[in-house]
């Protein structure tokens, strides 16, 4: 089933400001010619929100040789419409200001027709595109293809027309279009096509974004406030009226002649793109800018870096005022009392409390008006007449939500409306019915006293009204055909069909009744209707509940998903009871068998999702091993095997489901091994894997050169490399992940990947059991990408995105080491807390020993996120020129040797930099009791590489003098944690006392090591410095050298007097 959702806040056109005798002349240039594309700043004008804000703005219509962009810089225009492109402007040196973003998504696509039989991208290749001249602006179109490795040269690109005859006419097979304009002329004209959007492929960038000049925002800071609310309040006007704003557009606002239909379908498909992903209107998320900035960095269009806090204006909150009757009012009534009936997803009323989508409003309500709200259940919460004859009653002061009508209005006051929903028809599969005409003198079921009821009844009086106490049992009375169909609120319709699991009802959106939900408060109490009405619009403004189309979905989706089984499915499922399955009892993360016998891990969540969806009971069949498993399914022991690969040998007895989940093979070696580019290149080189797996059955075949080893378990095989048994493993790219993190095996690496060796995990059903794998694939096409990512990462805690292009293997190595990496660390940090737990309840363990173990534990949890942020340009270094490269490469431009040597030197260096971080961090993390004779001076600098970033930020200069050959003796990880001590109490002192040039000297002689600051000194007869200071101290002392501290000029020193010292020979 489809749902189609059109929730959204609905704003009343009120006063936001009082009229300035002189409003102060602007201009907003547009982009494009007129359409609903700008209806929010037709309507901001037009009802006069502008003025009310003080200004007096023209709209200076678009021109083909006018650029937005160069109007704001030129002056000629106060502010602009632009796209996202706007980040690569403010990277090249364009002094712009982000205001607010109209569309959450870019309408910019690719569409075709469908006799054109391109289905996919890959399909472009050899086909003619329309694109426009200007490569920025069609940069997401253009990104798709390259992401989808289409040759651009077997690309013929053809000047944009915009004449949609062209594609109809195969003058061009696909267009670069707008999915508001395009879509709607093709559906006109007949024509099926495709959409090839780039938010599919996850190119999903801002557009239609309202910006300024940092000039104007320096200056005008008040109007440019002024301005962004004013022409936010517009667009929720437009979107919230729509049909008003188009016969607006079509007065006065016409230039391209667009017909109302068009104008209708053009607000319907921006509003979606407005209010996409639950955002606010107009919201610009600072995450997502980043993650823009990114993208095009990856691209080498980014120049230089961007200071995002003053590039993103944040709009400011504005407060409710309430007068002194409405703060008497609050005060005089601490409980308000409301009440509902069942109408889920928005009230569902269970041992007399309320919850839903209403309750989640009036919650925030509650936090911003004062107002305490306590629910009263009227009768079994079922008959809504019931409820409103009790406000008539004045037994309750208002209703949360219901339609407004004029015969309520006789004893009734109304609050809002404060969100917007369409009616919808419920009708039978086989006997459908989709519009409000086709239902005349047909039977309809209806809740008793619902707004939908007085509106049929009002609208069509020859219509057979059926009323019911719910819209439950009105969906029963239509399932059961004793009806022809029911008519609610569209969400509330649809939750009832997916709660009962009705697959033989469906649902359609009535588009010409939009049903506004408002607060229904008792005659007598106007001042409550006022607080509530101040209260709705602020929230509005605000957005700071979702009240849209992401609250009713996960509303709607807490119903468990059931899928539709045929008779024959049912009848199979009937008969068999239950599933008999086999797993692997030791392959983390992915499953295992725990000491409870109970199946865990990646596939028996994604197992469980298919289980409970399906209906299919699975009884799980104990192993201890793998090979086990196997055999049990080989004498139909088993029905089914979980999570495995489809190869030619599992093939004489199993059939197997459509993809489960699919994850990448790596080559894993130890660091001082080479990287593997070709295994056919590889010989005499021996390969640790499980038995009985996949890979070892191809390699064994693929690869005879390789000699196998084979190990009981994915640990072994990965220890067996650590431990210089084995030479390399080829293991699943989550599992080496779990494997490293659980075994701390950090002497390895990810030195390549072999081609088409791609795990895709499927579960494996004996072919006895046809009708059971039809069963199984509903149930795995019922679970979406978002709740696969959501199993894995609960997992991994890593998340993993898949290279498009397998060819190029060094921009996914990197990425990988990089997410190994962070996931060692990561787990680094726990299994040091695992260690203190331990540490603690030790009864012999020497206190002082605690307090350095607890500190060193802090610290590396600060050092972990150093770490993260310090290898973020590296990596987009690496990247970029990946990318580069890429692009190059696939648009024939020729690499000459003396480029590739360079990105080849470059690329060396920023691993070797990060290699170095890694391993300084590695040394001061690794617990160890040896004492050896090591270079103070080198230590130093190892530890100042972790906290590099710390310093950079900070803007602390560093001057370090000293030599190499001067030794300390000791735990040398136990003498960096006096070093990091010592930098990072001078670092704070820097940040408290706010200094300005800060520095740190630090110089190791044979007499002493000093580490001085500029920090201003300290108080020396203060008893206690500190556990840090303490620590250094004790730390020293134990190794019988001499800690002090002195104060000096402006600052102070801390020295380390050396005894008993050894050099180099």
């Amino acid at each position: 089933m489809q749902f189609i959702f059109r929730l959204l806040f609905i704003t009343l056109a009120t006063l936001s400001s009082l009229y300035s005798e002189q409003l102060q002349k602007v201009s907003l240039q547009l982009q494009w010619f007129d359409q609903f594309q700008f209806a929010g700043y037709y309507v901001a004008k037009e009802k006069g929100f502008y003025e009310d804000a003080g200004l007096d703005v023209s709209l200076l219509k678009f021109e083909n040789s006018i650029l937005p962009i160069k109007s704001i810089l030129s002056g000629s225009a106060t502010y602009g419409v632009g796209r996202s492109n706007l980040i690569i402007e403010k990277s090249n040196g364009k002094s712009v200001v982000l205001l607010a973003s109209i569309l959450q998504s870019s309408a910019s696509v690719f569409v075709t027709t469908k006799d054109s039989n391109i289905s996919t991208v890959k399909d472009f290749v050899g086909k003619r595109i329309m694109l426009s001249d200007d490569v920025v602006s069609d940069l997401g179109l253009r990104a798709m293809i390259n992401k989808k490795n289409v040759p651009t040269g077997n690309i013929v690109v053809q000047k944009n027309s915009f004449d949609i005859n062209d594609l109809i006419n195969h003058k061009t097979d696909l267009m670069a279009a707008y999915l508001s304009n395009e879509p709607f002329l093709l559906e006109q004209k007949g024509v099926k096509y495709t959409i090839f959007d780039p938010k599919d492929y996850g190119l999903d960038v801002y557009s239609d974004i309202l910006f300024t000049s940092q000039e104007e925002m320096n200056n005008n800071p008040q109007r440019v406030e002024a301005f962004t609310q004013a022409s936010l309040k517009g667009w929720r006007y437009a979107f919230e009226n729509i049909e008003e704003t188009v016969a607006l557009i079509l007065e006065k606002y016409n230039s391209q002649n667009k017909s109302k239909e068009a104008l209708l379908y053009e607000a319907a498909v921006l509003k979606k793109l407005a209010y996409a992903n639950g955002a606010e209107l107009g919201q610009l998320d600072m995450t997502k800018i980043e993650k823009i900035y990114d993208y095009y960095s990856s691209m080498g269009l980014i120049e230089k870096k961007i200071d995002f806090k003053s590039f993103v204006y944040q709009v400011k909150k504005p407060q409710i005022s309430f007068s002194e009757q409405e703060r008497e009012f609050i005060l005089k009534h601490p409980e308000i009392l409301l009440s509902d009936v069942q109408w889920e997803p928005f009230s569902s009323i269970s041992g007399g409390n309320n919850s839903g989508v209403f309750k989640e409003y009036y919650d925030e309500i509650q936090k911003v008006s004062g107002l305490k709200f306590s629910f009263v259940q009227i009768g079994n919460a079922e008959n809504f007449q019931l409820v409103l004859d009790a406000l008539k009653e004045k037994k309750i002061d208002m209703i949360d939500g219901t339609g407004k009508t004029d015969a309520r209005g006789e004893y009734a006051l109304f609050a809002g409306p404060f969100m917007q929903v369409s009616l919808g028809i419920a009708s039978l599969r086989d006997n459908p019915y989709t519009t409000l005409n086709s239902l005349e003198s047909k039977k309809i079921a209806m809740a008793s006293g619902g707004t939908a009821m007085e509106f049929i009844y009002q609208h069509f009086k020859n219509a057979k009204i059926y009323e019911t106490e719910s819209v439950d049992k009105a969906l029963s009375l239509l399932s059961h055909r004793k009806i022809d169909a029911v008519i609610d609120n569209l969400a509330v319709v649809d939750y009832g069909i997916l709660r009962y699991n009705n697959s033989n009802l469906l649902t359609t959106q009535i588009d010409d009744y939009d049903f506004k939900i408002y607060a229904l408060i008792r005659s007598d109490y106007p001042l409550l209707q006022s607080i509530m009405q101040k209260s709705i619009e602020y929230i509005r403004s605000q957005e700071e509940i979702k009240i849209n189309n992401t609250i009713i979905n996960d509303a709607l989706y807490r119903v468990p998903k059931q899928v539709s089984l045929s008779i024959a499915q049912k009848q199979y499922l009937s008969e068999k009871k239950e599933i008999t399955m086999c797993v692997d009892p030791e392959w983390e993360p992915f499953e295992s068998i725990d000491e409870k016998g109970v199946h865990q891990g990646i596939a028996a969540d994604l197992i469980r999702l298919v289980s409970e969806r399906t209906g299919v009971a699975i009884k799980l069949i104990k192993t201890a091993t793998w090979e086990e498993s196997l055999e049990l399914s080989k004498t139909n022991k088993c029905d089914i095997l979980s999570f495995l690969n489809q190869t030619p040998q599992r093939e004489q007895w199993l059939i197997f489901s459509d993809t489960l989940l699919s994850d990448p093979n790596v080559i894993i070696t130890r660091e001082d091994h080479p990287y593997v580019v070709n295994l056919s290149e590889v010989h005499n080189e021996t390969v640790a894997l499980p038995q009985g797996t996949m890979l070892e059955e191809r390699l064994r075949k693929d690869f005879p050169s390789l000699k196998i080893i084979s190990a009981k378990t994915e640990e072994e095989s990965m220890s067996m490399v650590s431990q210089k048994k084995a030479d390399m493993t080829i293991r699943s790219l989550i599992v080496s992940a779990n494997a490293i993190r659980k075994e701390g095996l950090f002497n390895l690496k990810i030195a390549g990947q072999p081609n088409n060796y791609e795990n895709i995990f499927s579960i494996g059903v004996l072919k006895s059991e046809p009708i059971l794998i039809s069963i199984l694939n509903k149930g795995i096409h019922s679970i979406t990408d978002e709740e696969k990512e959501q199993i894995v990462n609960k997992h991994t805690a890593i998340v993993l995105q898949k290279e498009s292009d397998e060819k190029v293997l060094k921009a996914a190595f990197y990425g990988t080491i990089f997410l190994l990496m962070v996931l060692a660390l990561i787990s680094l940090w726990n299994t040091l807390l695992r260690k203190k737990v331990k540490q603690e309840v030790t009864k012999n363990i020497e206190i002082k020993e605690q307090l350095f173990q607890k500190s060193k534990q802090a610290e590396i949890g600060n050092l972990i996120a150093g770490i993260s942020h310090q290898w973020r340009e590296p990596l987009s270094k690496l990247s970029s020129i990946n990318l580069i490269t890429i692009a190059k490469l696939k648009n024939g431009i020729p690499i000459d040797n003396e480029t590739m040597l360079k990105q080849s030197d470059e690329i060396e260096k920023t691993i070797d930099f990060m290699s170095v971080t890694m391993q300084n961090f590695l040394m001061f993390y690794k617990k160890s009791t040896t004492k050896i004779n090591f270079s103070a001076l080198k230590s130093i600098e190892a530890s100042l590489s972790i906290i590099e970033t710390k310093l950079i930020d900070n803007s602390v200069t560093m001057e370090i003098n000293g030599d190499e050959g001067i030794l300390l003796y000791g735990i040398e990880n136990e003498w960096m944690q006096v070093w990091l001590n010592l930098i990072n109490n001078s670092i704070a002192i820097f940040i408290e006392r706010k200094i300005a040039t800060s520095k740190i000297t630090i110089n190791v002689t044979n007499e002493k090591i000093t580490f001085c600051d500029n920090g201003g000194g300290m108080n020396m007869e203060q008893k206690h410095h500190g556990l840090g200071i303490n620590m250094c101290h004790d730390i020293v002392s134990k190794y019988e050298k001499t800690f002090h501290l002195q104060n000096f000029e402006n600052g102070i020193c801390a020295t380390i007097l050396l005894m008993n010292i050894k050099t180099k020979s």
